[in-house]
């Protein structure tokens, strides 16, 4: 009994307190720690919340292709000539994509970038020669 004694006493619920205190602690769900190792308490929440703003925003716009990284509008050109199964010249077919509205676009854009006029002009030829010929074939 001295055993006891000397010891300090605790009451019913301090002691259920200790002996609960390293089950609380320990496991993947311990209620004392702030999360499990792997288990991302946030992350459902913050998944659910970017999808309600995605949904509520719409889809985004498509990129073009030409904006993307790794664009390459020279093996693009290549590519579509072996699409074609046709031997044109590569110059050729750059000027066959080149429309005159697009100059006239790109030439505006840098005049309002503030480039000058005879530095905005584009050196490109436009394909209005070539949808002539076209037109004359058929």
């Amino acid at each position: 009994t001295s055993l006891f004694r000397s010891r300090p006493r605790c009451s019913m619920a301090s002691w259920l307190l200790r002996a609960a205190l390293p089950d609380l602690l320990r496991g993947p769900r311990g209620l004392l720690m702030g999360q499990a190792r792997g288990k991302k308490r946030w992350l459902r929440s913050a998944l659910f919340l970017m999808a309600e703003k995605r949904k509520l925003e719409g889809p985004p716009p498509p990129t073009p292709r030409s904006q993307k990284p790794h664009f390459d509008y020279h093996a693009e050109i290549i590519a579509f000539s072996h699409r074609l199964h046709e031997s044109f010249s590569l110059d050729l077919l750059k000027t066959a994509f080149v429309n005159p509205c697009y100059i006239k676009q790109e030439e505006d854009r840098r005049q309002d970038l503030g480039v000058g006029k005879v530095a905005a002009t584009l050196n490109l030829p436009d394909n209005s020669k070539l949808s002539a010929q076209g037109a004359s074939f058929v």
